[in-house]
């Protein structure tokens, strides 16, 4: 009966390690793909207000511009990155 109990608790110490394990190798590859992002700020082109954060990847050539609603103008604007 004792040797069936530890066996039991080395089964259940098993597969926890084994789960940890798993869940590490998952965070360290979200790790790297969160390297390969950037964060980029958008700010107002009629009164220079920072609106708006946003990631993308540092691969993307070119700066992005949209039109969003600026908090400070109340109205739509051209919003373009900054850093």
């Amino acid at each position: 009966m004792y040797l069936l109990e530890n066996l039991k608790r080395l089964k259940f110490c098993l597969i926890m390690l084994y789960n940890t394990h798993v869940f590490i190798q998952i965070r360290i590859g979200e790790l790297k793909k969160m390297a390969e992002r950037v964060i980029i700020t958008m700010a107002c082109s009629v009164c220079k207000n920072r609106n708006y954060y946003f990631d993308r990847g540092k691969k993307q050539e070119g700066k992005l511009s949209l039109k969003k609603f600026c908090k400070n103008c109340q109205k739509r604007t051209e919003h373009k990155e900054t850093k």
